[in-house]
């Protein structure tokens, strides 16, 4: 299939990081709704802030969800200029998703197979807003983001 993979707030567009009081980080559409990862299997998935102030992709029992294409190789998140895209909290600048080993963690493309989303069970992760709508991640001019691999190729 080798197409753009975009993930779009379907009611809202952008899609933004927002920190809430505890220090949690959490994926929130323009009007500050929830948007939650959901997991095929387990249910809601979730960005965990914690006390070193990295941040971990992590499913309701705390399992860490890692970003995987379908072969389970890496892939990297760029915008549509294919310049590096970074997850950025509106109140307190840029965040990392890391590991449970405090590693960074990149979205890339292995096997220039589709990539998706994947919990450590090798389920896919959809991207889903609070109304079960398709999300989709826009840079901060509202324009696409796209998943592309380590060599700028579109997925």
């Amino acid at each position: 299939h080798n197409g753009p993979v975009m993930l779009c707030d379907y009611h809202y567009g952008l899609v933004m990081l927002c920190d809430y009081h505890n220090g949690s980080v959490m994926l929130c559409d323009h009007h500050n709704s929830p948007v939650l990862l959901c997991d095929y299997h387990y249910g809601l998935v979730m960005l965990c802030d914690y006390h070193n102030g990295s941040v971990m992709l992590c499913d309701h029992h705390n399992c860490p969800v890692m970003l995987c294409d379908q072969q389970n190789g890496p892939v990297m998140l760029c915008d549509h200029r294919n310049s590096p895209v970074m997850l950025c909290d509106h109140h307190i600048g840029p965040v990392m998703l890391c590991d449970h080993h405090n590693g960074p963690v990149m979205l890339c493309d292995h096997h220039n197979g589709p990539a998706m989303l994947c919990d450590h069970h090798n389920g896919p992760v959809m991207l889903c807003d609070h109304h079960n709508g398709p999300v989709m991640l826009c840079d901060h001019h509202n324009g696409p983001v796209m998943l592309c691999d380590c060599c700028h190729n579109l997925l």
